[in-house]
């Protein structure tokens, strides 16, 4: 109950910012897919370029609760009450896991009214882009990052871990702008979208499910272990 109350106390706080974020979200997806399309009328390396913005803007967008804590010293306030470090910490990867699936959505959203505006809607070469499949291979790419990302956030704060964590993502971005170079990304992504859904894909999705609980479940111990040895 403590922790739904921290998570309910966020959304309740700072509603105002997060409808922006979702809005600025929306709109970058929807002018980014747009000029593309506008430019070469098919995809092509820049496809590449889109989907490590959604998921640098996304990862961003996700630690706006941490920050507005952080701005207001918050964590001042919450050790104050009658909550535990580790229902704190909860409760911080809670409201920033559903500020990530609040904003995959969006993304998808804006992509579907980009190619509505260029008329790409049939485009048979875009059908990958459309499937759900890769969507939610996105969200757990990112929840993944986020996995080994908090526990930075906790032991040096919000922008010295948000700094290694870009870091960290930047070299893994040009590891894979290298490799999109050396292999055929459409067709690798399609491969492995066509062989899930040939596939038991609930088994897929269950074994996937379970390990990125698994990955959260140990980052949460860790920055659960970080926090409560933290001054504050």
């Amino acid at each position: 109950m403590n922790i739904l109350k921290l998570v309910l106390k966020d959304f309740r706080a700072n509603w105002a910012y997060q409808l922006d974020s979702m809005v600025l979200l929306f709109a970058l997806s929807t002018l980014f897919i747009y000029i593309m399309l506008l430019e070469n009328a098919q995809l092509d390396p820049e496809v590449v370029i889109y989907f490590m913005m959604m998921l640098m803007s996304t990862s961003i967008v996700s630690l706006l609760f941490m920050k507005m804590d952080e701005l207001y010293k918050m964590d001042e306030l919450f050790v104050s009450l009658p909550v535990t470090r580790t229902e704190i910490v909860i409760g911080k990867y809670l409201s920033s896991i559903i500020q990530v699936l609040l904003a995959l959505p969006v993304h998808f959203m804006g992509v579907q009214l980009g190619f509505y505006f260029h008329g790409s809607l049939k485009n048979p070469e875009l059908a990958f882009i459309h499937n759900p499949l890769l969507w939610i291979a996105m969200g757990a790419v990112i929840l993944l990052f986020k996995s080994y990302a908090y526990p930075f956030y906790f032991k040096f704060g919000l922008s010295i871990g948000a700094a290694i964590h870009s870091v960290i993502q930047f070299l893994l971005l040009v590891l894979f702008i290298l490799s999109s170079q050396l292999f055929n990304l459409q067709l690798i992504i399609n491969k492995v979208v066509e062989r899930v859904s040939t596939h038991n894909g609930y088994l897929v999705f269950a074994i996937l499910a379970m390990a990125l609980i698994v990955l959260m479940s140990l980052s949460i111990a860790l920055s659960s272990k970080i926090y409560k040895n933290k001054a504050i």
